[in-house]
């Protein structure tokens, strides 16, 4: 009788411990990856004044006016280098 209450107590320790680690784990998950946006927010913040600037010395209009991730920051400078790796439509096959 000792043995299947000891054997019971166990399986619902690992249960419950089992629960409690899946949990915690899509709850950190959660919290890691809203503390990475608020991180990349502020990075954002502080450095697209000089990536603006960059940006009107090479000409570059596109640019987002408030950016809030590194994917509208580098958007544009993403489709400058774009625009220059592929070739024109109108030049010549080479011989």
């Amino acid at each position: 009788m000792k043995d299947k209450i000891l054997a019971l107590v166990s399986i619902l320790l690992s249960v419950t411990a089992l629960t409690y680690t899946a949990w915690l784990h899509n709850h950190t998950e959660a919290l890691v990856q809203q503390s990475l946006k608020a991180r990349e927010r502020e990075f954002v913040q502080t450095v697209a004044p000089k990536i603006q600037e960059v940006y009107s010395g090479f000409g570059i209009t596109n640019n987002v006016g408030n950016p809030t991730t590194l994917d509208q920051l580098f958007g544009p400078y993403l489709d400058m280098i774009n625009r220059m790796a592929t070739p024109p439509t109108d030049a010549k096959e080479p011989r």
